[in-house]
C-alpha cells in the first residue's frame, strides 16, 4: 500500500503545506533540517533495503518532529502529517515516497515564499 493514493495526491498535499508554511513565515532552514535527516535515511534504505534499523530511524524522527513543533508552532501540521506517514512506511518505495513528499513541500515553500 502506498502512502498516497497517487502522485497527484502527493503533489496537491505538498503544495498546500508549502503554501501554508510560506504564508506563515516559516524559514526554509527549519524544513531543511528535517529534509536532510530524511534524505540520509532514504539513502540507507536504498542501499540496505528496508530493515528494522531503517524503520527504527524513521520512528525516531517522530520525537524530533514533536520537539521542532513545540519550538515552532507552525510546524505542528507537518509534524502530525509526517508522523502519520511514518507509521505507514513498510517498504523502500514508501521511504522514497515519503522523501518525495518532503522534497515537494520544500520546492513549493520556495516557490510561494518568493
Amino acid at each position: 500500500m502506498a502512502l498516497f493514493a497517487n502522485v497527484d495526491n502527493l503533489i496537491d498535499e505538498a503544495k498546500n503545506f508549502g503554501k501554508q508554511f510560506a504564508d506563515s513565515g516559516l524559514k526554509a532552514h527549519q524544513l531543511r533540517r528535517i529534509y536532510d535527516r530524511v534524505q540520509n535515511i532514504k539513502e540507507k534504505a536504498e542501499s540496505k533495503g528496508i530493515a528494522a534499523e531503517i524503520i527504527g530511524e524513521l520512528k525516531l524522527l517522530k520525537p524530533q518532529l514533536a520537539y521542532a513543533a513545540s519550538r515552532k508552532e507552525n510546524l505542528k501540521p507537518l509534524q502530525e502529517k509526517l508522523s502519520e506517514l511514518i507509521d505507514k512506511i513498510k517498504s523502500p518505495k514508501d521511504v522514497r515516497e515519503f522523501f518525495d513528499f518532503l522534497q515537494s513541500i520544500l520546492a513549493y515553500h520556495k516557490y510561494f515564499a518568493e
